[in-house]
């Protein structure tokens, strides 16, 4: 199983395992940039599933080894932030995701990035995001706004 997957909410017997085959032909992290240029639609994250009435979601597996749990992703938003070195961009991102089986969601801060070149860089999905307080708050903010959900 890759990393990042479509998965029916319905059945776990409908899955998509190639994440770009789910988006049009968008790869994981150019996806979380359209997101954002999309002003973090929502209705992004989930796609009719094609053999049942379910919605597909992005699921992926935390921790990757040591008895992971899957997690279907909710909600995400995040801050583009250019870098100083040319047209670079950090897209911090705050997931909130629900583990199968579970009822109570979980949040995760993730980023992505894209060098000068214009390359998509997915390292962040494997490791944490850091924000600063002012970040975390605009994050905070900004999933209110997309969500009607006050997280603090």
């Amino acid at each position: 199983m890759p990393g990042y997957w479509w998965e029916c909410d319905g059945t776990d017997r409908h899955r998509v395992r190639s994440f770009s085959d789910a988006t049009g032909g968008l790869p994981i992290v150019r996806f979380f940039f359209h997101l954002c240029e999309d002003d973090w639609d929502q209705s992004l994250l989930s796609r009719p599933c094609a053999q049942c009435s379910g919605l597909l979601r992005i699921n992926y597996s935390f921790p990757r080894r040591d008895d992971p749990l899957q997690f279907a992703v909710q909600h995400v938003v995040g801050l583009l932030v250019k870098l100083d070195r040319g047209e670079a961009a950090y897209l911090p991102m705050l997931w909130e995701s629900i583990a199968v089986g579970e009822s109570e969601s979980k949040f995760d801060l993730k980023y992505v990035g894209q060098d000068a070149a214009g390359n998509y860089q997915p390292y962040g999905l494997a490791r944490p995001a850091i924000v600063d307080r002012g970040a975390l708050k605009q994050l905070a903010d900004l999933y209110r706004a997309k969500t009607g959900v006050n997280l603090l």
